[in-house]
């Protein structure tokens, strides 16, 4: 209790137990801290700060993953937002919430969308690492599926053998 409850680095730590709850399938309890961590965020530093982008990226994820989808896309579209305004949209951070708003938009149905974000993200796609490089190979996978072209997305796959 050195800091105290409502102090940025216990936000911090509630926010990486959520992903961390996130990448363990606890996708109940990951939103939870991931939701306390932004309560205190909130509380100590405003309504804009990058704890909460990152957060609600991550509840936006774990949401589609509990088939909560128009949820997600909600959260997913904050996040991406958020971190437009808070570093610019082709900021790595940007770029892994814009990849996951396209996976929710996905789910949905609204591939359209999906396929636009797709396209542009596509040109970058050997910078792409964790999260970002994951959602990436989710929503070609979904995108393949949606449009039945298997070979469309093995071939523009940062990971090819996927299919192999």
């Amino acid at each position: 209790k050195i800091f105290g409850d409502n102090h940025l680095d216990v936000a911090a730590s509630l926010i990486n137990l959520g992903a961390l709850y996130r990448s363990r399938g606890e996708l109940n309890t990951a939103v939870q801290h991931a939701e306390d961590g932004i309560r205190i965020v909130q509380l100590q530093a405003g309504h804009t700060h990058p704890y909460i982008a990152e957060a609600m990226n991550d509840i936006g994820v774990a949401l589609r993953l509990l088939g909560r989808f128009d949820m997600a896309v909600d959260k997913c579209q904050e996040a991406f937002a958020m971190w437009q305004q808070l570093v610019g949209e082709d900021h790595p951070d940007s770029v892994t919430a814009h990849i996951c708003l396209a996976v929710a938009l996905c789910e949905v149905g609204r591939v359209e969308e999906a396929s636009k974000i797709h396209e542009r993200r596509s040109a970058g796609q050997e910078l792409l690492h964790g999260l970002a490089l994951e959602q990436f190979v989710v929503l070609q996978a979904k995108l393949a599926l949606r449009t039945s072209s298997k070979e469309t997305w093995a071939t523009s796959t940062p990971h090819e053998a996927v299919w192999q």
